[in-house]
Protein backbone atom coordinates (compact mmCIF):
# COMPACT_ATOMS: atom_id res chain seq x y z
CA UNK A 1 0.00 0.00 0.00
CA UNK A 2 2.99 2.16 0.77
CA UNK A 3 4.31 1.86 -2.40
CA UNK A 4 1.09 3.15 -4.48
CA UNK A 5 1.17 6.08 -2.53
CA UNK A 6 4.98 6.52 -3.40
CA UNK A 7 3.89 5.81 -7.06
CA UNK A 8 1.04 8.34 -7.00
CA UNK A 9 3.19 10.82 -5.54
CA UNK A 10 5.66 10.62 -7.42
CA UNK A 11 3.78 10.96 -10.74
CA UNK A 12 2.04 14.31 -9.24
CA UNK A 13 5.32 15.89 -8.54
CA UNK A 14 6.52 14.68 -12.00
CA UNK A 15 2.98 16.06 -13.48
CA UNK A 16 3.60 19.38 -11.73
CA UNK A 17 7.11 19.25 -13.30
CA UNK A 18 6.13 19.24 -16.13
CA UNK A 19 3.26 21.82 -16.24
CA UNK A 20 6.00 24.29 -15.01
CA UNK A 21 8.66 23.99 -17.10
CA UNK A 22 6.16 24.23 -19.82
CA UNK A 23 4.62 27.74 -18.42
CA UNK A 24 8.95 28.48 -18.61
CA UNK A 25 8.84 27.59 -21.99
CA UNK A 26 6.54 29.58 -23.16
CA UNK A 27 7.31 32.76 -21.31
CA UNK A 28 11.06 32.59 -22.75
CA UNK A 29 9.50 32.04 -26.18
CA UNK A 30 7.41 35.55 -26.19
CA UNK A 31 10.16 37.34 -24.25
CA UNK A 32 12.55 36.79 -27.00
CA UNK A 33 11.15 37.02 -30.08
CA UNK A 34 7.56 39.85 -29.88
CA UNK A 35 7.10 39.55 -34.02
CA UNK A 36 7.61 35.99 -34.13
CA UNK A 37 4.54 33.71 -34.81
CA UNK A 38 3.71 31.41 -30.97
CA UNK A 39 5.07 28.28 -31.36
CA UNK A 40 2.21 24.80 -30.49
CA UNK A 41 3.23 22.75 -27.88
CA UNK A 42 1.49 19.52 -27.92
CA UNK A 43 1.15 18.02 -24.57
CA UNK A 44 0.32 14.82 -25.44
CA UNK A 45 3.68 13.33 -24.59
CA UNK A 46 4.18 14.84 -21.61
CA UNK A 47 0.72 13.38 -20.82
CA UNK A 48 1.33 10.09 -22.40
CA UNK A 49 4.94 9.97 -20.55
CA UNK A 50 3.58 10.77 -17.19
CA UNK A 51 1.16 7.74 -17.48
CA UNK A 52 4.10 5.49 -18.91
CA UNK A 53 7.03 5.58 -16.93
CA UNK A 54 4.60 4.25 -13.78
CA UNK A 55 3.43 0.97 -15.31
CA UNK A 56 6.74 0.66 -17.26
CA UNK A 57 8.59 1.03 -13.60
CA UNK A 58 5.94 -1.32 -11.95
CA UNK A 59 6.71 -4.13 -15.39
CA UNK A 60 10.09 -3.59 -15.04
CA UNK A 61 10.21 -4.46 -11.42
CA UNK A 62 8.02 -7.47 -11.36
CA UNK A 63 10.03 -8.35 -14.25
CA UNK A 64 13.17 -7.88 -12.42
CA UNK A 65 11.56 -10.01 -9.66
CA UNK A 66 10.67 -13.29 -11.70
CA UNK A 67 14.25 -13.08 -13.47
CA UNK A 68 15.27 -13.57 -9.85
CA UNK A 69 13.09 -16.12 -8.56
CA UNK A 70 13.88 -18.13 -12.32
CA UNK A 71 17.57 -17.73 -11.48
CA UNK A 72 16.96 -19.33 -7.87
CA UNK A 73 15.31 -22.43 -8.89
CA UNK A 74 17.84 -22.92 -12.15
CA UNK A 75 20.61 -22.31 -9.50
CA UNK A 76 21.96 -19.93 -11.78
CA UNK A 77 22.31 -22.07 -14.93
CA UNK A 78 20.05 -19.82 -16.60
CA UNK A 79 21.86 -16.55 -16.70
CA UNK A 80 21.09 -15.78 -20.03
CA UNK A 81 17.36 -16.26 -19.90
CA UNK A 82 16.83 -14.49 -17.19
CA UNK A 83 19.15 -11.74 -18.52
CA UNK A 84 17.06 -11.47 -21.31
CA UNK A 85 13.86 -10.79 -19.52
CA UNK A 86 15.33 -8.15 -17.87
CA UNK A 87 16.23 -6.49 -20.72
CA UNK A 88 12.85 -6.89 -22.30
CA UNK A 89 10.90 -5.48 -19.90
CA UNK A 90 13.13 -2.54 -19.08
CA UNK A 91 15.03 -1.55 -22.07
CA UNK A 92 13.47 0.45 -24.92
CA UNK A 93 12.41 4.20 -24.89
CA UNK A 94 10.60 5.23 -21.34
CA UNK A 95 9.89 8.95 -22.64
CA UNK A 96 7.35 9.66 -25.16
CA UNK A 97 8.02 11.81 -27.95
CA UNK A 98 6.19 13.47 -30.63
CA UNK A 99 7.88 11.43 -33.21
CA UNK A 100 6.88 8.26 -31.97
CA UNK A 101 3.02 9.91 -31.88
CA UNK A 102 3.72 10.83 -35.83
CA UNK A 103 4.84 7.37 -36.10
CA UNK A 104 1.93 5.54 -34.92
CA UNK A 105 -0.39 7.12 -36.91
CA UNK A 106 -1.32 5.70 -40.43
CA UNK A 107 -0.19 7.51 -43.12
CA UNK A 108 -3.43 9.59 -44.93
CA UNK A 109 -4.40 7.88 -48.04
CA UNK A 110 -5.02 10.25 -51.26
CA UNK A 111 -8.42 10.45 -52.07
CA UNK A 112 -8.95 11.08 -55.62
CA UNK A 113 -12.71 12.21 -57.45
CA UNK A 114 -13.86 11.47 -60.41
CA UNK A 115 -13.65 14.51 -61.97
CA UNK A 116 -9.82 13.96 -61.37
CA UNK A 117 -9.56 11.00 -63.12
CA UNK A 118 -11.56 12.19 -65.99
CA UNK A 119 -8.91 14.70 -66.22
CA UNK A 120 -6.71 12.20 -66.24
CA UNK A 121 -7.86 9.96 -68.98
CA UNK A 122 -7.87 13.04 -70.93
Amino acid sequence: MKTLKWACLAVAVLVALLVSFSHLARAGETQGRAEAAEAVIDPRPALLSAMSIPGRAVLCGLNGWLASIYMAFSAGMRYADAAEMMEEGCSGPWVVTPEMIDQSRPPKKETRSIVWELDRLR
